[in-house]
């Protein structure tokens, strides 16, 4: 999250570069509101955007500063390996929220293996009304490691994750081709065997028995 104060400075000097351009202003913003993101990286973040960084914006076409800006965010969020492991400590302290926190407990545990995190996967769009480029979310992977995609949920059911095992499964989130495991405290039988049918690598119940699973892979 920004410190109080930091997002709204962001915002004005954002429209102050690119008047009109909400969409390049929010997709910038929403980077440091995120809940797993702690202060100083949201400030962190902020400080990219100086004057002369969003001048260049300025000077490219929309679709330009659409993959600009995701490429910039994905750098800052998913590969440097200091901002992750912050955002992984910081949603593993996170005891209001029971799936982030277990989420953050889980990357822990893989520590050395993360390579995503808490992350959103976009899908690059262009409408054929307007011409404009955007980044559409697809889905969401909570935890990815060298290995291995793991979804972390404290639900019981298996409501929501079968048509998301799809997306996981997919080229667009899973262009390697990786194995989709589940850890699920709460899982019952059934969805259990909802998510084996549906072609899950393994449903656990504890984060040992899943790094067992994830280890025993080829």
């Amino acid at each position: 999250m920004y410190s109080l104060g930091v997002e709204n400075a962001l915002r004005q000097e954002i429209d102050k570069a690119i008047p009109g351009d909400h969409d390049a202003r929010n997709f910038i913003l929403k980077v440091g509101r995120s809940t797993d993101v702690p202060e100083h990286l949201g400030n962190n973040w902020a400080s990219c955007w100086k004057q002369a960084e969003l001048q260049h914006l300025a000077g490219m076409t929309q679709a330009q500063r659409q993959d600009y800006i995701y490429t910039r965010m994905h750098a800052f969020m998913h590969s440097d390996v200091g901002n992750r492991t912050a955002r992984v400590n910081e949603a593993a302290a996170q005891t209001g929220n029971a799936d982030l926190q277990l989420q953050g407990q889980v990357a822990q545990a893989f520590i050395g293996e993360v390579v995503a995190f808490n992350s959103e996967v976009l899908e690059r769009t262009q409408s054929p009304f307007t011409g404009k480029v955007g980044y559409s979310p697809l889905t969401d992977i909570d935890v990815e490691t060298s290995r291995a995609i793991i979804e972390v949920t404290t639900q019981s059911s298996a409501s929501g994750k079968v048509g998301q095992l799809q997306a996981l499964q997919g080229a667009v989130a899973n262009p390697h081709r990786k194995p989709v495991f589940h850890l699920m405290p709460n899982a019952t039988v059934g969805a259990v065997k909802a998510l084996l049918a549906a072609g899950s690598s393994g449903v656990f119940h504890t984060i040992p028995n899943l790094q067992a699973a994830i280890q025993a892979l080829p």
